[in-house]
């Protein structure tokens, strides 16, 4: 029988050992780890990887639910670097806050991801250096 190396990966390519790091929790501690997760969540936080394993190993549906955020998250994210402006921004930003009051499922984490999302791109150089608006074209 071979042993298995230390560096050799296991779940979304993370290091075997940390999956049997996470089979040493008790269950108190598993239910606490995912509070702790969830909570980053809820807060628009992105997860690590390793959090993304540890919710995959042992709550499947949140790790669903936390994935789909993490898409939306990105896809805004996304959206706000191709604006031309800082007024388009800002639109974007009110939309899908917006957007995110008439969701009926958690629309408090989908705001609070909005709003980290916005702060964290506000205060990149890429915005820093976009038009407050576009010049507007004079008619010949």
């Amino acid at each position: 029988m071979k042993l298995i190396e230390n560096n050799q990966l296991g779940i979304l390519g993370q290091p075997i050992r940390d999956t049997i790091r996470f089979t040493k929790l008790s269950e108190s501690d598993k239910e606490k780890k995912c509070q702790r997760i969830m909570a980053k969540v809820k807060s628009g936080k992105r997860l690590t990887s390793n959090e993304l394993a540890f919710l995959q190993q042992y709550y499947p549906e949140l790790y669903i639910q936390a994935k789909k955020y993490m898409a939306e998250k990105e896809a805004f994210e996304s959206r706000l670097k191709q604006a031309r402006t800082k007024e388009e921004v800002n639109n974007l930003i009110t939309y899908e806050l917006q957007k995110c009051s008439q969701s009926a499922a958690d629309p408090e984490s989908k705001m609070n991801s909005v709003l980290e999302s916005a702060k964290e791109f506000k205060q990149t150089e890429q915005y820093k250096k976009l038009p407050t608006q576009m010049k507007k074209r004079s008619n010949r």
